[in-house]
């Protein structure tokens, strides 16, 4: 009787073990910690000498030693198995666990665990962690004390174990991941005033000026080249701004014909066209209380214009089709590519509207003109990126850092983005070189040109140069050419027409 007692107290006493290590598992949700644990807790599990944590890395697919604990904890050198080699790499091939009793005699044992112990390796339960269909590692449990032999009933134990390490591991995975995507829409919330950091004394007197006008309902006027960053600007000023709490609303001028911007911007009624089959709010609308944000202004039709001036000056708007008149609170930010003192002189942008819109006028330098702030802004996009995928960020070699400062950026901060993207997509891993940026780096030849004429006619001559070549590469085609220029068809049909090219 004394001896059935004794028993089931033991049984009793290793069921105790394995509730309370899955338990503790179970409640870890740091990954790191967490590892740790469940080498701990093996060993409260099944007695043993040493346990060590093996994890399928998801890239090369090999088994790599991570946490060791026992003895020889301190002194694991970096341990990696291919699928299928040595017992770890069987059991994790099969999903099977191994419970050897003489390792030395196993066709399956590599002499590689020396590496994960000093001391001679003798017996070795070696269990697979695998949670919905997939392998993520596995668990070995190592040489019994005092020359001891592991049994059938420390298998089932530690199967079980494993079981619950399994899923500790994979939520561990998943809420990794969850806090990396918060951390990125958190940086995505919170990246125009991060990335306007600035060591350039031209871009810090424009963010010095971003912020004055913040602290106003003043509509502000943003011009600069393609890509450099006018709509992060845009944001800075609302961000920082009392209706940072209210919507920042964006739309492009330049990205729809003139019906379908002027029903993005106001909303429809129902029936107020062909495919309007229910009431839309428009973006000046849905813009209440926030700030709304127009880029390429310079791009939007004379009769749109008309209809805008009037928000501008009155709050105040008709949906497309409709007759009740709406008021709209919103603070407007503009941004342009283009000279509209000039598009006003020629007549294709209303000049009182220019006026409304210039109140408070930001010009944003190109990055060419801000040497000092490309590498950061190089290395805060490497960042980014890689953040999102979950990967190591490469550093930048010297000579790839000579590249990108020696580079003219054409295409400004849009395009330095472009370039490490696809950087790191071709294959950069641990660095990033001068090849792998597959940058044109011959100087461009200069045009030389005879200044006959006055400045605007030679400016015409120009782009009339350009927008022909353009069509003659295309075979006429203006929609393959509009796309070669990076224009609007719409746009680059208005300059055809201006340019006499029609």
């Amino acid at each position: 009787m004394a001896v059935e007692t004794g028993k089931r107290e033991y049984i009793i006493g290793r069921l105790f073990s394995l509730l309370q290590a899955s338990q503790e598992v179970s409640s870890t949700r740091d990954k790191e910690k967490l590892l740790e644990s469940i080498v701990c807790s093996a060993a409260k599990v099944v007695d043993c000498k040493d346990s060590c944590l093996m994890l399928l890395h998801p890239e090369t697919k090999e088994l790599v030693a991570c946490i060791v604990v026992g003895p020889n904890k301190d002194k694991m050198r970096e341990v990696k198995f291919k699928i299928g080699e040595g017992i770890a790499g069987w059991v994790a091939k099969h999903g099977e666990p191994v419970l050897s009793n003489n390792v030395r005699s196993d066709p399956r044992y590599s002499d590689r665990y020396n590496h994960i112990i000093d001391t001679p390796l003798e017996s070795i339960l070696c269990l697979p962690l695998a949670s919905g269909g997939k392998v993520l590692g596995v668990l070995n449990i190592i040489n019994k004390p005092e020359g001891g032999r592991f049994t059938d009933d420390d298998l089932h134990l530690a199967r079980a174990f494993a079981d619950q390490v399994a899923i500790a591991i994979d939520n561990a995975n998943l809420y990794d991941a969850m806090s990396r995507e918060n951390k990125l829409l958190r940086e995505q919330l919170d990246a125009a005033p991060r990335l306007l950091t600035s060591y350039s004394p031209k871009m810090k007197a424009v963010i010095e000026m971003a912020r004055r006008a913040a602290e106003s309902d003043a509509t502000v006027l943003l011009l600069g080249e393609s890509g450099t960053g006018k709509e992060i600007v845009a944001r800075s000023i609302h961000t920082w701004s009392d209706r940072s709490k209210r919507p920042f609303v964006a739309i492009n001028c330049a990205a729809l014909p003139e019906q379908l911007l002027e029903s993005e911007l106001f909303g429809h009624e129902k029936g107020a066209f062909t495919g309007a089959v229910r009431r839309r709010e428009g973006k000046v609308e849905l813009a209440d209380g926030g700030t709304l944000f127009l880029d390429e202004i310079g791009e939007m039709e004379p009769d749109v214009q008309t209809k805008f001036l009037r928000v501008l000056q009155e709050r105040q708007f008709e949906r497309v089709g409709g007759t009740g008149t709406i008021t709209a609170d919103i603070r407007v930010i503009a941004a342009t590519n283009r000279d509209l003192k000039e598009e006003v002189a020629g007549g294709a942008f209303r000049e009182d509207l220019y006026f409304r819109i210039n109140v408070i006028s930001l010009t944003i330098p190109p990055l060419r003109e801000r040497e000092e702030d490309i590498l950061y802004i190089a290395n805060k996009f490497i960042e980014r990126y890689c953040l999102e995928e979950g990967r190591p960020a490469p550093a930048l070699t010297p000579a790839a850092q000579k590249a990108i400062l020696g580079y003219n950026w054409p295409g400004n901060v849009r395009e330095l983005e472009n370039v490490l993207e696809r950087a790191i997509v071709l294959g950069a891993k641990e660095t990033i070189d001068r090849d792998n940026l597959l940058l044109d780096l011959a100087p461009a030849p200069a045009a030389e040109i005879a200044l006959t004429k006055p400045y605007r006619e030679l400016v015409k001559d120009f782009k009339r140069e350009i927008v022909a070549r353009a069509l003659r590469e295309c075979g006429g085609n203006q929609s393959r050419a509009a796309r070669k220029l990076a224009l609007t068809q719409p746009y680059l049909s208005r300059m055809m027409r201006d340019l006499g090219l029609r």
